[in-house]
């Protein structure tokens, strides 16, 4: 509070102003973190995605098939050229309900789950490779 003629804020003001700030960092702070790991997630699952629906167009376009599998490092792998698709971070790792899915000249599949996972956290997300057609779905948890 101000006198008349004075300038500015009494210490008392600054501080609970500053108190404020620090209450409500400390409450959103918390949400933020975990919606940045949520897009994060999202983002790398739709990276997988893509390579999945990439591999079922080289396989359209060359008339072959088309296999991918996860080696023992839990990364999506290409059968043909022994490589893998897209780098996942250290604490990540990928899981599959069928041992290699399967991609023919016509690019239809037999359709799978794959599954991301988190080391410390657990499941992160699903892909659903839908039978026949082939698109990959996200499904983040």
């Amino acid at each position: 509070m101000t006198k008349l003629g004075e300038k500015g804020c009494s210490l008392l003001e600054v501080c609970l102003v500053l108190f404020m700030i620090g209450l409500l960092t400390s409450l959103l702070l918390p949400y933020g973190l975990s919606m940045w790991r949520r897009v994060k997630s999202e983002a790398l699952l739709n990276v997988i995605a893509t390579e999945v629906e990439m591999a079922q167009l080289k396989a359209l376009a060359n008339k072959t098939n088309v296999i991918l599998y996860i080696d023992q490092a839990g990364e999506l792998c290409e059968l043909s050229q022994q490589r893998r698709l897209q780098p996942l971070p250290k604490d990540k790792y990928l899981s599959m309900n069928i041992k290699r899915l399967k991609f023919g000249p016509t690019g239809q599949c037999q359709g799978c789950t794959l599954k991301l996972w988190d080391r410390v956290r657990g499941l992160v997300g699903e892909i659903k490779v839908q039978v026949a057609s082939g698109r990959p779905k996200v499904q983040v948890c």
